[in-house]
């Protein structure tokens, strides 16, 4: 026999009513992030928990095209993938130039992550990142 089940559901809360659900399963995001560079997004390029993020406790903007992620609650250790990218934002030249961003420096508590265009020079622009791995 087929030893699949299936649950169909449109909202899964905690037992108790009001706490968030605990997600086991490890392909589950574990945080995320969006946030312009510049600061026009979020206010000097600072991210805070809310709408724009999940389980981040700041983004700083470390130079043109870097920027640095820290965890409100860390991963377990460096090996956990932060998928990074980078788009045009609508304020900046050449926005038909392709972008490439990914992360680099990983800790368990963050990583930082860089940007470029096609043209090698360095773009400030809108970030975002889904991080995957084990939490602490």
């Amino acid at each position: 026999g087929d030893s699949m089940s299936e649950l169909r559901a449109n909202t899964i809360t905690h037992s108790d009513g009001t706490s968030p659900v605990t997600l086991t399963k490890q392909s589950a995001a574990k945080a995320h992030i969006l946030f312009d560079q510049r600061g026009s997004f979020l206010s000097g390029g600072v991210a805070t928990e809310g709408s724009q993020s999940f389980n981040i406790s700041s983004s700083v903007d470390v130079e043109e095209g870097n920027y640095s992620v820290a965890f409100i609650n860390n991963m377990t250790n460096e090996e956990y993938a932060p998928v990074t990218s980078a788009h045009y934002n609508g304020l900046v030249a050449n926005k038909n130039n392709p972008r490439f961003a990914g992360p680099h420096t990983i800790t368990s508590s963050g990583y930082i992550a860089s940007a470029v265009s096609s043209n090698s020079a360095a773009q400030d622009s809108l970030h975002q990142s889904a991080t995957f791995g084990d939490l602490a």
